[in-house]
């Protein structure tokens, strides 16, 4: 006997044997007596094979109605009632249900994960890892989806990381919608980070129609690709070329205006070399890690834009002496908002800041 085949239950139910030909009536005249399973109809067809269930016991009859035991006894006694037997299946069963029978006692079951197009990432801690394989194909299973683990931090200029594919075809192209626009993503080799799709909404509902977007680190271009679809003037780098070509494939896919966006892979001090004297009206810069060491350079332009930064900073730093500690930049608090903690001991924050209070924060 296979895994799957071990996963099986039996309940019993009292039901109403029904013949075909009387089938509409008495369903309709016992629909209130009922008996709602889930994942099981209520009215079974004997002659019918069904994928999660099988009848155990034998009948003679066309249609077998669950009904609730307590109500049987106000009923017709005409009325035909048997106790059956129902075996549940492997196929009945949610992953959380089978892999809550697979997995050893302490050992949780995932609770959730991030889904980036027919991929399912799951973060395990070190007790499911050892059971990872187990984990992964009980979910592909149950999904059809691809599901990986991340085994190592990011921890490369392009920001991935070492992933382990625990179910399904070690396929990592996928393509994910979000916000009406098709991404693709080869999540072997970019970065993608589904929790930030509804920071993303905040901060495009700041891009106005006609104005010109600089986006530093693009990334697939979550952003990019939609203010561009919004209507905005885009210019948009990063130094994956791997994240350069999904985005390429994006805009084609999606059928954008490539007119209106240039797309650049360079470091973010080339392009911001390229793009000098040009007219911007917000740069955005999401590469927490970095992004503060680029503010210094683009005060020095001669533009009112708005500058809306992401960084790391930790939890016990105060964050403002932690801005002047780092770039020599004073800043107000007002201009700051904690965005998400990312570990117990790290946050990402974000700066939104004109250039002009940028220049007069700098103290030398």
């Amino acid at each position: 006997m296979n895994q799957n085949e071990s996963i099986r239950s039996v309940i019993r139910s009292l039901a109403l044997a029904i013949s075909s030909s009387e089938a509409s009536e008495m369903i309709y005249k016992h629909r209130n007596n009922a008996r709602r399973i889930a994942r099981i109809p209520f009215a079974i067809h004997t002659k019918k094979q069904y994928s999660c269930f099988k009848v155990l016991t034998i009948v003679d009859c066309d249609i077998l109605m669950l009904v609730e035991d307590d109500k049987c006894k106000t009923e017709e006694t005409e009325c035909k009632y048997i106790w059956i037997e129902i075996e549940l299946n492997y196929n009945y069963f949610t992953y959380t249900e089978v892999l809550e029978k697979l997995l050893p006692a302490g050992v949780q079951v995932p609770s959730s994960f991030e889904i980036v197009g027919n991929i399912a990432h799951l973060n395990l801690d070190e007790q499911q890892m050892n059971h990872r394989h187990t984990i992964g194909k009980v979910i592909h299973e149950k999904t059809g989806m691809t599901v990986i683990t991340k085994i190592g931090n990011i921890s490369n200029e392009f920001r991935s990381f070492d992933l382990e594919v625990i179910g399904g075809e070690p396929n990592l192209q996928t393509v994910h919608r979000e916000g009406g626009v098709l991404f693709c993503i080869d999540y072997k080799n970019v970065y993608w980070c589904s929790k930030l799709q509804n920071e993303r909404l905040e901060i495009l509902k700041m891009f106005m129609p006609g104005e010109t977007v600089c986006d530093l680190f693009c990334g697939v271009g979550p952003v990019s690709l939609r203010a561009l679809k919004n209507g905005c003037k885009v210019y948009a780098n990063d130094l994956n070329p791997h994240a350069i070509e999904c985005m390429n494939a994006s805009i084609k896919t999606n059928k954008l205006n490539s007119s209106n966006i240039e797309v650049f892979n360079l470091s973010a001090d080339e392009f911001l070399s390229v793009v000098e004297g040009r007219k911007v009206d917000h740069f955005f810069l999401n590469l927490p890690e970095h992004s503060l060491e680029y503010l210094k350079r683009i005060s020095t332009w001669n533009t009112s834009a708005l500058v809306h930064c992401y960084f790391f900073s930790r939890n016990d730093e105060d964050v403002e002496k932690y801005i002047f500690k780092t770039i020599g930049l004073q800043i107000s608090k007002d201009l700051l908002r904690i965005v998400r903690k990312v570990s117990p001991s790290k946050s990402m924050y974000k700066l939104e800041v004109s250039c002009e209070i940028l220049r007069a924060g700098f103290t030398d």
